[in-house]
């Protein structure tokens, strides 16, 4: 099962394994990780040292389940874009 999303006059496919992607990238939003660090091949230090090393795995699970989609540029800013926090965006 797909959807399809436009953005900026762009059709965007979205299946269930995109679906898991952004949710992965919220989990590591909430976690801490920011945009910047996102796009990065991996987790950096600083942040993965506030988290209890038992969740680890789940971090570095969902790291690499972003991996292949930082190769592509529209869906990378939509999904950045649709997982800010409501706090970040100043709206509550």
């Amino acid at each position: 099962m797909s959807a399809v999303g436009k953005v900026d006059d762009t059709c965007l496919p979205w299946t269930a394994r995109d679906v898991a992607a952004v949710t992965a990238m919220r989990r590591l939003r909430a976690l801490g990780f920011g945009a910047r660090m996102l796009a990065e091949p991996a987790a950096p230090y600083p942040v993965l040292a506030r988290i209890a090393p038992r969740r680890w795995p789940a971090v570095f699970a969902d790291w690499d389940r972003l991996a292949p989609y930082r190769q592509i540029g529209q869906w990378w800013e939509l999904a950045l874009r649709a997982t800010v926090s409501a706090s970040a965006k100043g709206t509550k």
